[in-house]
């Protein structure tokens, strides 16, 4: 491999064999801030150059659709667009720009952009050049982000108010002033990469701009414009009654000692793969004030403390009990880590960052707190929820206590989980409509089954739970079947639609929510659909049960197939 340590030196005499095996060259200047040199070189067959030039042309032609102004692609990704790629894919000087020799660099010089490769991602950084004939590929300025999440935040607060606002007069209006360099599609990107910040924070994002997660090196811009943006929509509330919080830390603790094996003072969680001990003199199996977790099961490296805070209305603990608007409690928690053996201080902005979670919004007394809080785990009556959602939580302590050792992807996909909580359950009766010709009246015919469900359920000690995908939408209902886990989804009528809404639902939810995936999919409806859809949903697995209403007036007394019921263990 050649290294160009001297960018001033002569450097015609340097020869070196490159990733390319066919080429030996002659570097003869490097521009270290930009990767680009001079060099020239010769082949052993003038075949590869055109073999690269069409192996690589996908790229090229990848590239060339791109309206961002910086992509990161994973080598994998860049694989599953050229094929195979050789082992010196992964060095910095196959990515490099020089416009001399290697016939697969036109892939992305041509499309008008520079690579740059980022050993510790294993990816390519593709940076737009900027030109005098192409003044959006340059890089955003604060100032032209902060008005594209100032419209944003116009829209959205239409949206919530249910009143409607110009969406194109807006943009007009953005392209003309603040954002006079760009183009149409640039303002609509970025409006969809604001979307995908908000679906990470949980919110509601725009109709119309769908989440575009590829944001290239403004991501940490736009993430803190709209994390400030949007500070002032509360979302978790501190508990500060000294009772409530200890009584949801006791049933937190219930949780993991359930799962403990202790070997005196340490408790290892097999499934989980973490360790747990009281810190301070509680008898051994048993938390008190403080849980040190981590994932030596010896206990020799901690990860984090979980505490019960000394005062509740302060935020001088590191943990927390929160609650929701809905009335639902969390455990958080502080992303500071304190320094121990195993490594120096974590300080929150860094834990924020380095693990790629997001902060949750949280409220102290009404105001926003002055610290960053993540969410640990929801507190509800399932145990091993509960528990999965802590051991997901330290092992990204434990990741940050090794810098080395992060996956930002990982990390980030292990939050969204721990963001699974359980969705208010459905609701029956009717609802009354408004309108210029007067109101009608509209039975709640979906939440009748759905309750009618719950109660025969109930008769075989099960549950009929609402699991809320970490982008917040809301599913039917989860089972635990006779033999393994069910999601399902319930539909009031049986036409294409109902069978397509349905079918939808189950297979993106199973995906949307990992634990969700090996799950049993069964769609609900009152009558059997088209033979045509019977056999479409046979062959994406998913099965097809009934329920059956005697009175069109009252869908509370709804019964239910004996095959379903069987599914779901119910004698």
């Amino acid at each position: 491999m050649l290294v160009a340590k001297d960018t001033t030196a002569n450097s015609r005499s340097t020869v070196g064999r490159w990733p390319d095996e066919h080429l030996t060259m002659h570097l003869e200047a490097f521009n270290a801030e930009t990767g680009e040199f001079r060099a020239r070189g010769t082949r052993k067959a003038d075949a590869v150059a055109q073999r690269d030039s069409r192996k690589y042309k996908p790229l090229f032609d990848y590239l060339s659709m791109q309206t961002a102004a910086s992509l990161l692609l994973p080598l994998s990704s860049i694989e599953e667009i050229v094929g195979w790629l050789p082992d010196g894919a992964a060095t910095s000087q196959f990515w490099a720009n020089t416009q001399y020799h290697l016939s697969r660099r036109s892939a992305w010089l041509d499309a008008g952009y520079h690579a740059f490769y980022d050993a510790g991602r294993r990816s390519v950084r593709f940076e737009r050049v900027a030109t005098p004939n192409n003044p959006s590929s340059s890089g955003w300025t604060d100032d032209e982000l902060e008005a594209c999440v100032g419209a944003y935040r116009q829209l959205w607060t239409a949206q919530q108010k249910g009143t409607k606002l110009n969406k194109s007069a807006l943009r007009r209006e953005i392209l003309a002033t603040a954002l006079s360099a760009r183009n149409h599609s640039a303002y609509e990107r970025r409006m969809q990469n604001i979307s995908a910040v908000l679906a990470a924070m949980n919110l509601e994002w725009v109709k119309g701009y769908a989440p575009l997660d590829n944001m290239g090196a403004v991501r940490s811009r736009v993430d803190r414009m709209v994390t400030q943006t949007w500070r002032e929509v509360p979302r978790l509330h501190i508990v500060t009654r000294k009772g409530d919080v200890r009584s949801a830390f006791r049933k937190w603790q219930a949780a993991i000692l359930e799962a403990a094996q202790y070997d005196r003072k340490i408790g290892w969680l097999p499934d989980e793969q973490i360790a747990v001990a009281s810190y301070g003199d509680a008898p051994d199996g048993e938390l008190h004030e403080k849980a040190t977790l981590g994932v030596d099961p010896f206990g020799r490296d901690w990860s984090v403390q979980i505490n019960i805070p000394s005062d509740p209305k302060t935020e001088n603990g590191s943990s927390a009990v929160a609650r929701d608007e809905l009335g639902r409690l969390y455990m958080i928690r502080q992303g500071t880590l304190h320094e121990n053996n195993q490594s120096a201080r974590v300080d929150e902005i860094d834990f924020r960052d380095l693990s790629g979670m997001t902060p949750a919004d949280v409220r102290l007394k009404g105001e926003a707190a002055h610290r960053l809080w993540f969410i640990v785990t929801p507190i509800t009556d399932y145990a091993d929820e509960m528990r999965r959602n802590t051991a997901r939580f330290v092992k990204i302590c434990a990741a940050l206590r090794v810098p080395e050792g992060v996956d930002r992807a990982q990390a980030k996909a292990d939050a969204a989980e721990i963001m699974d909580r359980f969705g208010r359950d459905e609701e029956g009766g009717s609802s009354t409509f408004w309108s210029q010709g007067g109101s009608r009246t509209m039975r709640k015919r979906h939440g009748e089954v759905w309750q009618a469900l719950k109660e025969i359920l109930k008769t075989a000690d099960k549950d009929l739970r609402k699991p809320i995908p970490a982008r917040g939408y809301d599913t039917d209902g989860e089972i635990d079947g006779e033999d393994g886990g069910i999601l399902v989804e319930i539909k009031t009528g049986f036409s294409a639609v109902d069978v397509y809404a349905g079918t939808g639902q189950l297979l993106l939810y199973s995906k949307m929510l990992a634990r969700l995936d090996g799950h049993r999919k069964i769609l609900l409806l009152p009558r059997k659909p088209q033979a045509v859809l019977c056999e479409a949903l046979e062959q994406v697995g998913i099965e097809l049960h009934f329920f059956d209403v005697a009175d069109d007036n009252d869908w509370s007394s709804a019964t239910f197939s004996r095959s379903f019921l069987d599914r779901c263990g119910v004698p």
